[in-house]
C-alpha cells in the first residue's frame, strides 16, 4: 500500500565530465564560428569581439586573486586600460586601417605608436594612483599587480590577433594572410586544447608519476605525454586539411610538439598563481571548468609561442 505523502526522487546529477564536454563543445563552436565567419568578412571584427569579452572577464578574475593577497590592485583602471589596448592593438595590426580604406600616413602612425601610447598610458595611470592614494603601504604590490594583470592577460592573449593577421610567408598582412591566418589561429586554439584534453583524459586513469604536485596535483608526466600525442595527431590533421599552412611535415611535427606542450605550461603557470591566492578556481563560470581564466590559460602561453614559431617555419618551409 503506497504512503499518503508521495517521495519524489530528485534527478539523477549529470556528471561533471559530461558537463565539461558539453561545455567544451559549446566553446569551441562558438570560437570557431567567429572565426570561420571573420574569414568570410576578410576581417577579425567577431573574434576581436570573443576577445575583449574574455580579457575583460579573465582580468577581473585575475585582480579578485590578487584582492584575496590584499595586494591591492587599482581594478577599474587596470581593466579599462586593457580594453584600451585590445582596441589599440587590433587597429594597428596591418590590414585594419586598410580594410577601412584610411590614408596611408594614418596607417603608418597607427600601426608604430599606438600600442606603446596605450603601455605609457597603463604605466603612468597606475603610478599616478598610487601617488593619490593616502598610504604608501602597498605601493609596490599596488602598482606590479595592477600591470602584471595587463601584462599576463591582454599581452599574451594579443598573439593571437596577430596569428588571425599571419601571412603564409611569415609576414603580418602579406598577401594571402586572411586564409593563412584563419587556419594558423584555428590550429592553436585546437592543438593547445586538444594537449589539454588529452592530458586530462588519460593522466585521470593511467596517470601515475605528478609533474609538480604542489601546483597542480593532478597534473601527470603520462598525461603529458598523451596529450603531446594528440596535439601532434591534431597538427597533422589541420596540415592534411590544409588549415596548417605549413611545408615539410618535419615542421608539423615542431610546431604539435611546442605549442601543445606550452599549452600544458600554460595551465601550470595558472595553477601556480591560483595556488599563490588560495583559491581552486578562478571562478565558477563555466560548468567543469571555473572562470574564463582557465578556460584560456593555455593559450595564454601558447599564443605568442605559435605566433614566433609560426613566422619561423613558414620561412624555414618556403
Amino acid at each position: 500500500m503506497r504512503s499518503a505523502v508521495e517521495v519524489t526522487k530528485a534527478p539523477p546529477k549529470i556528471d561533471m565530465h559530461w558537463r565539461k564536454v558539453a561545455a567544451g563543445v559549446v566553446m569551441a563552436a562558438v570560437c570557431s564560428g567567429a572565426i570561420v565567419g571573420d574569414y568570410f568578412i576578410g576581417l577579425d571584427i567577431c573574434f576581436e569581439a570573443i576577445v575583449l569579452v574574455l580579457t575583460v572577464k579573465a582580468l577581473f578574475e585575475f585582480y579578485a586573486m590578487c584582492e584575496s593577497r590584499d595586494t591591492g590592485p587599482f581594478r577599474g583602471f587596470g581593466i579599462v586600460s586593457a580594453v584600451m589596448l585590445v582596441v589599440f592593438n587590433w587597429v594597428a595590426m596591418p590590414g585594419t586601417l586598410e580594410w577601412f580604406n584610411a590614408p596611408k600616413w594614418v596607417v603608418t602612425l597607427v600601426a608604430e605608436e599606438l600600442v606603446q601610447l596605450g603601455l605609457v598610458v597603463a604605466v603612468l595611470g597606475s603610478l599616478w594612483l598610487q601617488a593619490t592614494k593616502r598610504d604608501n603601504e602597498r605601493t609596490f604590490e599596488s602598482i606590479s599587480s595592477t600591470l602584471f594583470g595587463i601584462l599576463y592577460v591582454w599581452f599574451l592573449a594579443s598573439f593571437l590577433v596577430r596569428l588571425r593577421h599571419l601571412g603564409p610567408d611569415g609576414a603580418l598582412a602579406s598577401e594571402g594572410w586572411n586564409e593563412a591566418g584563419t587556419g594558423l589561429l584555428l590550429s592553436c586554439v585546437a592543438v593547445s586544447k586538444l594537449a589539454d584534453v588529452g592530458g586530462y583524459l588519460f593522466g585521470r586513469k593511467f596517470g601515475r608519476h605528478k609533474m609538480i604536485p604542489r601546483i597542480s596535483p593532478k597534473k601527470s608526466w603520462e598525461g603529458l605525454l598523451a596529450g603531446l600525442a594528440l596535439s601532434v595527431g591534431a597538427a597533422y590533421v589541420l596540415w592534411v586539411a590544409r588549415l596548417l599552412p605549413l611545408g615539410a611535415a618535419w615542421t608539423v611535427t615542431v610546431y604539435g610538439l611546442l605549442v601543445g606542450g606550452m599549452g600544458t605550461l600554460g595551465d601550470l603557470a595558472e595553477s601556480l598563481l591560483k595556488r599563490g591566492s588560495g583559491r581552486k578556481d578562478t571562478d565558477d563560470l563555466v560548468p567543469g571548468f571555473g572562470g574564463v581564466l582557465d578556460v584560456v590559460d593555455s593559450l595564454l602561453i601558447s599564443a605568442p609561442v605559435a605566433y614566433f614559431l609560426s613566422i619561423l617555419l613558414l620561412r624555414v618551409g618556403a
